[in-house]
């Protein structure tokens, strides 16, 4: 199994009876001010049925609940 890593989603979409989800990593980029910022560029996209995708979303409200999870939840 191949390993991949993002920073965040960029998007999560809805066609028919699949789910795509597209991932983004990090990068710093100058603006037009000359400022330093980071954006999220697309690296990969998933895509599964809606079914696995419900079933992942299941998977992860335990986690929601875990003290360290919400501690680093409540300083975003």
């Amino acid at each position: 199994m191949q390993t991949y890593f993002a920073d965040g989603i960029l998007n999560i979409a809805i066609t028919g009876p699949l789910v795509r989800i597209d991932y983004g990593t990090a990068t710093p980029v100058t603006n037009a001010e000359g400022k330093q910022e980071v954006r999220l560029n697309p690296s990969r996209q998933v895509v599964m049925p809606m079914e696995g995708f419900v079933r992942a979303f299941e998977a992860q409200d335990p986690l929601i609940s875990c003290p360290t999870i919400r501690k680093v939840w409540n300083r975003l």
